[in-house]
């Protein structure tokens, strides 16, 4: 994959992980992880890491980076004035980070393997 196809998929992993944070923030009416329909939807995002990963395998790990970063951001437009808690979860957060950056890798790994993308 070239550099814009890798930076393509940077932007779409943060549009997927943005959008994911926003309409579960709109269904819940808070902070999307507030409900379940959250951690019932989050499998998608991964998916998308996978698959962005596997057409654009080189450093893959950027991926779930960039999913966690428009979480991150949605979360701190979302806490408002009693941010009390933001510390912990920017931290839980880079923990959600590390997990779609390794299905963006396994993505990678098995898209190497079928031939999809060069990296």
């Amino acid at each position: 994959m070239n550099t814009r196809s890798t930076w393509l998929a940077g932007a779409l992993a943060f549009v997927a992980g943005g959008v994911h944070w926003a309409v579960c923030s709109a269904i819940v009416g808070g902070e999307g992880w507030d409900g379940a329909i959250y951690y019932a939807t989050l499998p998608l995002v991964a998916v998308a890491c996978a698959a962005l990963g596997a057409l654009a395998p080189k450093r893959p790990w950027r991926l779930g980076a960039a999913a966690a970063s428009a979480q991150a951001a949605g979360l701190v437009l979302t806490a408002g004035t009693g941010a009390s808690m933001l510390p912990v979860g920017l931290a839980l957060l880079a923990i959600l980070g590390g997990g779609l950056a390794l299905c963006a890798w396994a993505g990678a790994w098995l898209g190497r393997r079928a031939g999809l993308g060069r990296g």
